[in-house]
């Protein structure tokens, strides 16, 4: 490594980054120097390369910056409040303070608080980068937090966002349903359906349902069944739909819900088969 960073007119720690190919350095330097310890036949030690990642790994990182975690909800607690909206604020403090980066969170509906204003207190706290999360109620960021995505690195996470078209760390919606589907195939099941609120698959550009219909295309049509609106289901109806479509009758007709749930007493309502009573 000596002899390369001779050659190179660089010191032993440029090297050191080249080779493992660190962001830190520009892409130029690196594929200059990666391109000479090629040429001068240089092999990595994979025993000592792995002895080295595991002492930086056990060290404390020094200080990077400070990272923005953005709520643009309109509900300031969702971030709290929701079992995943807390992972997410929790997975991302871990990872921050592992690579040497604070976390700051802020409201986009703080009152008093206008974008400006909030652009104006990242930029006195030397925050560049922000994490932008808890978008619910709609597929695009409000007009007004332009001024923020216009200044600093943005990313979403939880819900892609159709405008403005920033980088984003999401659940694939049509595959989670669509490989939920398949498993549930798999396992023997034959009456599959889908309780969905049309709201919030409409803020995912209806890929929940797109998955679950894909899936319908691999299977007999009889056993396809529609997917249930639950938010316009009303209390003590989704039960009835359930059993009355698992049986093959039209599960939004009112008349055929107590013959169908009498029809099926003895099946399994997801895959139709027999299954022994129920001991007294």
């Amino acid at each position: 490594m000596h002899e390369i960073a001779e050659r190179a007119g660089v010191g032993k720690a440029t090297v050191s980054l080249a080779l493992r190919d660190d962001p830190r350095l520009r892409p130029e330097t690196r594929r200059r120097i990666q391109k000479l310890a090629a040429k001068m036949g240089y092999r990595t030690n994979a025993t000592v390369a792995a002895l080295m990642a595991q002492l930086r790994a056990s060290r404390t990182p020094k200080y990077q910056s400070t990272l923005g975690f953005l709520n643009v909800s309109p509900n300031p607690k969702p971030l709290t409040g929701l079992n995943t909206f807390h992972e997410w604020v929790k997975g991302c403090h871990d990872r921050a303070v592992k690579l040497g980066y604070g976390l700051d969170a802020f409201w986009l509906h703080e009152p008093g608080i206008s974008p400006a204003r909030l652009a104006g207190i990242l930029e006195s706290r030397n925050i560049r980068g922000l994490i932008i999360a808890a978008q619910l109620d709609r597929s695009s960021l409000p007009e007004e937090l332009d001024v923020i995505w216009q200044r600093f690195a943005c990313v979403i996470v939880g819900m892609r966002s159709s405008w403005p078209p920033l980088n984003f760390a999401s659940n694939d919606q049509f595959a989670t349903s669509l490989h939920a589907f398949q498993r549930l195939w798999h396992y023997g099941y034959r009456r599959i359906g889908l309780v969905l609120s049309p709201d919030l698959d409409a803020m995912v550009e209806r890929r929940f349902s797109a998955g679950y219909w894909a899936a319908h295309e691999s299977i007999p049509e009889p056993a396809r069944i529609p997917s249930f609106p639950f938010h316009a289901t009303p209390q003590g109806r989704l039960p009835r739909l359930v059993r009355a479509t698992s049986a093959g009758g039209d599960p939004l007709d009112p008349s055929r819900d107590q013959a169908m749930a009498r029809g099926n007493a003895g099946q399994d309502p997801l895959d139709g088969r027999a299954r022994p009573p129920r001991s007294p």
